[in-house]
């Protein structure tokens, strides 16, 4: 019953030494498909704002399918992140805060940098993996109704500002998550 030529056993026998690279090999690929699949919001927030900080603009445009905020990553050298909060979230959609800024000598142009970027956006739930479907523009949601600014300048001593805003918000989407 076992009359095996020697060619045969031999095949057999190189089969199942590939078969521990074989089973490395999948393992791997699952492992690194896990870390696309993103099983939350949070986690699909966390996972696009973590690249735009880094160099990797196949890294970054592997999660954020937006071309705004693509061109934004590629035409800044230096990208600082920001926010990844969801805002709300039932089970087959949520709405996520993303940010992030360039790398500027100060605040006002480092957050105009990353306008492209920052903002809101719908995400969606299908076959158990988050993934972004639209951005959802500020100006649907919400409402400025009052804007103040005082400024204090202390020559030799510095500045001080206060900057107060008055906003209301529309819909579901601007109302804080329970």
């Amino acid at each position: 019953m076992n009359d095996l030529s020697c060619e045969e056993k031999g095949r057999r026998r190189d089969y199942y030494q590939e078969m521990p690279k074989l089973a490395r090999f999948v393992i791997l690929a699952l492992a690194v498909g896990r870390e696309w699949a993103q099983s939350s919001p949070e986690q699909l927030a966390s996972a696009i704002v973590q690249p735009w900080s880094g160099n990797s603009g196949p890294g970054f445009e592997a999660v954020f399918p937006f071309a705004e905020g693509r061109k934004v990553f590629s035409d800044l050298a230096r990208r600082l992140p920001g926010l990844a909060s969801v805002i709300r979230e039932n089970p087959a959609q949520a709405v996520v805060l993303l940010s992030g800024v360039g790398s500027a000598p100060n605040s006002g142009d480092a957050t105009i940098e990353g306008i492209g970027f920052s903002g809101v956006y719908l995400v969606r739930k299908g076959q158990d993996v988050w993934k972004l479907e639209k951005p959802l523009p500020l100006d649907e949601l919400s409402r400025l109704v009052a804007h103040q600014m005082k400024a204090n300048v202390r020559p030799g001593a510095g500045l001080s500002v206060e900057d107060r805003m008055r906003i209301t918000v529309r819909g579901r989407t601007g109302s804080p998550r329970a």
